[in-house]
């Protein structure tokens, strides 16, 4: 996973401005990537961390994220999205993200009657 959220709770804040997430946030709204590049900087880790501990698959943390931030980043330039609170409001993407995962991935699963059903199937066709 290359750079992944340490498990140990401590987080940094990977980006070289000074600028409030609210000011990135802003400038994010008028066109500047470089701004949100800042924001995805500052809070992966803490995005990887959240996902990894809402994600039934561990295989799934990564595009959990990306996805979340790709949402953010659509809802921003749409005008739309948090003004204040950027952190909060891309985790409980993340955390909505992984439960839509999560879904999806426990329907292709096989449930237990399914597997007892076919067992049984399987069962009287050799006796038959």
């Amino acid at each position: 996973m290359g750079n992944v959220a340490p498990l140990d709770g401590n987080f940094r804040d990977e980006s070289t401005t000074n600028d409030s997430d609210e000011v990135l946030v802003s400038r994010v709204r008028a066109g500047d990537n470089d701004a949100f590049e800042t924001l995805f900087e500052r809070h992966r880790s803490m995005a990887l961390y959240i996902a990894s501990r809402q994600a039934d698959n561990v295989a799934d943390v990564e595009d959990i994220v990306a996805d979340a931030f790709v949402a953010v980043l659509q809802y921003l330039t749409a005008g739309k999205g948090p003004d204040t609170f950027f952190r909060a409001y891309l985790l409980t993407t993340v955390r909505r993200i992984a439960y839509k995962a999560n879904q999806a991935g426990s329907r292709t699963r096989p449930t237990e009657s399914y597997l007892l059903d076919s067992a049984e199937l399987h069962h009287d066709s050799i006796l038959a």
